[in-house]
């Protein structure tokens, strides 16, 4: 009988130190509707709009984020897409991708020693991360309103930037109302992001 006993406390013991609060997951939201210059408008260039959110590891959302810092401020990378089982960011449909230096919350991202862009995907197209140049001189402008540790939310908007179709065409980025507080700009949130690229 206290050979059982034994057993069963050293059981629950060895439970006990294996139990725990399960890791929070990573989770990102974005709100986007893209399109053509009215004077650019036409076949292939309609405009569509875009709600993808979800948590890391789900099956039908590429989720990424990180918060890190850096010499000159914080080092900031998020990515969404809307996936199909299997698929990356990179065979998306609906995607969005930054990637650039804050100086200070509140302020725009810009380009740093890693470089720093903006690249989307659509149906059928993508805009480069070569053509989504960001910072005040860029076509993408990201600007980041809230940062509070591994938690962020900003804006993003994209002004005549060139796909990757032949011919180019020049699209746009902008806001989804209601979901948006404005027209002009996108808007996204990332929650529990990794403090490591």
């Amino acid at each position: 009988m206290q050979a059982w006993r034994s057993v069963a406390v050293g059981s629950l013991v060895v439970l006990g130190i294996g139990c725990g609060s399960d890791p929070v997951p990573m989770t990102g939201r974005a709100f986007w509707r893209e399109g053509c210059p009215v004077s650019a408008a036409g076949a292939n260039c309609n405009t569509n709009s875009h709600i993808v959110s979800g948590s890391n590891g789900s099956p039908t959302v590429d989720v990424l984020c990180n918060a890190v810092a850096v010499a000159g401020g914080t080092s900031i990378t998020f990515r969404i897409a809307a996936v199909e089982s299997g698929q990356n960011f990179s065979e998306s449909q609906e995607g969005l991708f930054a990637t650039g230096i804050l100086n200070t919350v509140g302020s725009e991202l810009r380009t740093g020693d890693d470089g720093g862009f903006v690249q989307i995907r659509g149906s059928g197209w993508s805009i480069p991360a070569a053509n989504g140049t960001i910072g005040v001189t860029g076509v993408c402008h990201v600007f980041i309103d809230r940062l509070s540790g591994q938690s962020f939310n900003g804006r993003i908007k994209c002004d005549d930037v060139r796909d990757d179709l032949s011919p180019p065409r020049q699209r746009y980025v902008a806001g989804l109302i209601p979901q948006t507080t404005s027209n002009e700009f996108a808007e996204f949130s990332f929650t529990n992001c990794t403090a490591t690229p």
